[in-house]
């Protein structure tokens, strides 16, 4: 018994020796040293940019509710069904607007895509006119991945 007394006393300062330690290595993790700065060369100031969304790529006063309509829209005018005819949507906030596909489908990246031009209302602005590209995820949702914004 006094054999098993003694060890159990001689691993304790270990013990807290090994937490001590973790206790400081983990401490330095959030501490930033500056010598390490001076190893990494300087690669100029960082650009950060925002993705804007499928509403705001085609106008900037299309409401999320409003998109939701546009979308079905979109869907229904890229559709192998309606090659080049005009869908008309209208949104919950009085938002309008219709989609023609332009052009045949084609494959970008796996994906199905196709050209379209969009005519959009907002408010009391005059109708905005963008061409753009949709292309469609194995999931089966259109999704718009470039557009450009043409004099109505």
């Amino acid at each position: 018994m006094v054999f098993l007394h003694f060890a159990r006393r001689s691993f304790r300062p270990l013990g807290q020796i090994l937490a001590l330690s973790t206790l400081v290595a983990l401490a330095g993790c959030g501490t930033s040293l500056p010598i390490f700065s001076e190893l990494i060369p300087d690669r100029g100031p960082l650009y950060t940019s925002t993705i804007r969304s499928e509403s705001a790529a085609l106008s900037p006063g299309l409401t999320a509710n409003d998109w939701n309509e546009a979308s079905s829209a979109l869907s229904s005018a890229l559709g192998p069904d309606n090659s080049g005819t005009t869908v008309l949507w209208t949104g919950k906030s009085g938002s309008k607007g219709s989609f023609r596909a332009l052009g045949t489908a084609f494959m970008r990246d796996g994906d199905l895509c196709r050209a379209f031009e969009a005519e959009i209302k907002t408010g009391s602005k005059e109708p905005q006119v963008t061409k753009g590209t949709a292309c469609r995820s194995m999931a089966g949702a259109w999704h718009i991945v470039e557009t450009a914004s043409q004099k109505s």
